[in-house]
């Protein structure tokens, strides 16, 4: 979604500021956990100005970045969900897009790739002798529990907070149909910023394969795309973690189906 974003004409694409990759973390991540709107954490006030103000540069959040003159920025994030409130109260005029992914799709992905919980035994470049599949039957399962616990604190932190200012994306319904997806963005980030107000996504960048896509195979329908983890998982596994998601109370979001139990504009009017 950033890269259709950005291949706006004269748009900067700051790739993850908030990944511990970034240069500028040379003394130690900001903590960046969780904050309360208003609440002061100088290190990460300091970090994150700079980011949203477009001063920070660095060979990893500019590496797929090709404006020379941007007169405007995206800057994607995937690290920094637990602070959508605090973003909000801290730059009440940035225009923010908020996209939720399935708990199960997002941690089977994780969990496969070798990323997150278990990484160094699961990731294929571990510098251990290759697991043996009895091995990887038992860490995969736990790894992908893992995740979907990591996934419903993080939001649950991000819903909490959500106001209507924020443009609310599934990424399901984005797969589905890309065309009206981004037409939504566009005309969000449009009465919002007086920079996108001559913006039109290109249809062509919308099936482009992403640059940071580690995808081994694309599934031929969206459908596939959306519901690549189900029949993946063992039933028992699959009950586990809807507990999980049931016990945060975001089992209205998502379910056991492939797909969001809401549409995108009610989320924030949730009770919980």
């Amino acid at each position: 979604m950033a890269e259709v974003l950005s291949a706006a004409q004269d748009t900067r694409f700051i790739m993850e500021p908030f990944d511990v990759r970034c240069s500028q973390f040379r003394d130690g991540l900001p903590d960046a956990t969780y904050l309360s709107p208003g609440s002061h954490n100088e290190r990460l006030e300091y970090f994150a100005d700079r980011v949203f103000s477009g001063q920070l540069r660095s060979q990893w959040t500019d590496q797929y970045n090709h404006a020379r003159r941007p007169i405007r920025r995206v800057v994607k994030d995937v690290r920094t969900v637990a602070l959508l409130g605090w973003f909000l109260s801290r730059y009440p005029a940035m225009p923010t897009v908020y996209v939720l992914r399935h708990p199960f799709a997002t941690a089977w992905s994780m969990a496969t790739l070798g990323w997150g919980t278990h990484g160094g035994l699961l990731d294929e470049s571990t510098r251990l002798d290759r697991l043996s599949e009895t091995e990887r039957k038992i860490l995969v399962p736990q790894a992908f529990l893992a995740e979907v616990t990591r996934w419903c604190v993080e939001q649950e932190r991000g819903l909490r907070h959500l106001d209507p200012s924020v443009y609310v994306v599934f990424y399901e319904d984005l797969v589905a149909n890309p065309s009206t997806g981004f037409a939504g963005i566009a005309d969000y980030l449009a009465a919002r910023s007086a920079a996108w107000k001559n913006w039109t996504p290109d249809p062509a960048t919308y099936s482009r394969p992403s640059a940071t896509s580690v995808r081994r195979a694309a599934p031929e329908t969206a459908q596939d795309w959306v519901a690549s983890w189900q029949g993946m998982i063992e039933d028992a596994t699959v009950e586990q973690a809807f507990a999980i998601v049931q016990e945060f109370g975001l089992d209205d979001v998502y379910g056991l189906n492939s797909t969001p139990n809401l549409e995108a504009g009610e989320l924030w009017k949730r009770d919980r």
